[in-house]
C-alpha cells in the first residue's frame, strides 16, 4: 500500500512539471514562428551579381559567387523542426513516464511475486477422542533470504455438513523462515479445550493462514481436517 501511495503522488508531482516544460517549449515555438514570419514578410533586398539566391520550399537561399550556398538557420527551407518528446524519470515501480502533446502515458515495469511459501500438515499422535491431537506445521521455500511471516492457526470444530460449530482455539506466531530450511511449529489441541464443542460435532478443520511481512498481499492458505476415533472399549465378563 505505501508503494502504491507514493507511486501516485511521484505521477501527480512528474505530470506538473513536465507540462511546464512542454508549455515552455510551445512557447518556445511560437516565437521562433513569429521570427520566421516577420523575415519572410519583410521587403527582399534586391541582388547583385554574385550573389543569387535559390528558392528552397517556403524560404531562399544565398548563392555565394563560387555558386556554393549558405544554409540557413531552422533546418531545410528554415523550417523549425519539431521539438523531440520529453522522456520523463523512472517511477518509483521502475516503470517510465513520458508525456508527448500534453498527453502522460506510463509504461509499467512488472515486479515478480517472491518465491512460494510451501505448507503442509504432519500428524504426530493417534487421533483418539479423550486424547489431545498434536500436529506440525511445515513451511518451507526456495527463497534465497530470510522470511518473516505472520502465521494464524486456528481450530473449529465442524459438522458432517461442513458447517462451523465453533471455535476451539485460534493463536498467532511471528516466526522467520530461513533460506535452505524447513520452519516446524508445533500444534497442539487439548482435550479439555476441545471436549465440550466436539460432543456434538464431527471433524475438527485446521487452518494455517501464513502472511509474508514484506509481501503482505500474497498470503498462504493450508486446511487439514481431523476426524477423532473412538478409544477402544474392553468388556470383561466375570464367571
Amino acid at each position: 500500500m505505501l508503494e502504491r501511495r507514493v507511486f501516485s503522488k511521484a505521477i501527480i508531482r512528474h505530470y506538473s512539471n513536465l507540462r511546464k516544460i512542454r508549455e515552455r517549449e510551445l512557447q518556445e515555438k511560437k516565437e521562433r514562428e513569429e521570427a520566421l514570419l516577420t523575415g519572410v514578410g519583410a521587403s527582399e533586398p534586391a541582388t547583385t551579381p554574385g550573389d543569387e539566391t535559390v528558392n528552397g520550399g517556403s524560404g531562399t537561399t544565398p548563392v555565394q559567387p563560387d555558386g556554393t550556398t549558405t544554409p540557413q538557420p531552422g533546418g531545410e527551407g528554415g523550417e523549425t523542426p519539431e521539438p523531440e518528446p520529453t522522456p520523463g524519470p523512472e517511477m518509483p515501480n521502475g516503470g517510465v513516464l513520458t508525456t508527448e502533446d500534453d498527453e502522460i502515458s506510463i509504461i509499467p515495469v512488472t515486479i515478480p511475486p517472491p518465491p512460494k511459501v510451501s505448507l503442509r500438515f504432519e500428524q504426530m499422535s493417534n487421533l483418539l477422542n479423550s486424547k489431545d491431537v498434536i500436529l506440525n506445521l511445515v513451511l518451507s521455500s526456495e527463497s534465497k533470504a530470510d522470511r518473516p511471516l505472520l502465521i494464524t492457526i486456528s481450530v473449529q470444530a465442524m459438522m458432517y455438513t461442513g458447517h462451523p460449530v465453533g471455535v476451539i482455539q485460534k493463536e498467532k506466531k511471528e516466526e522467520t523462515l530461513m533460506p535452505g530450511k524447513d520452519l516446524t511449529i508445533p500444534i497442539v489441541v487439548p482435550f479439555s479445550v476441545y471436549a465440550k464443542l466436539m460432543l456434538d460435532s464431527d471433524s475438527m478443520k485446521i487452518s494455517a493462514l501464513v502472511k509474508d511481512k514484506v509481501n503482505p498481499d500474497h498470503p498462504y492458505l493450508r486446511e487439514h481436517n481431523v476426524v477423532l476415533s473412538d478409544p477402544p472399549l474392553d468388556i470383561k465378563v466375570s464367571t
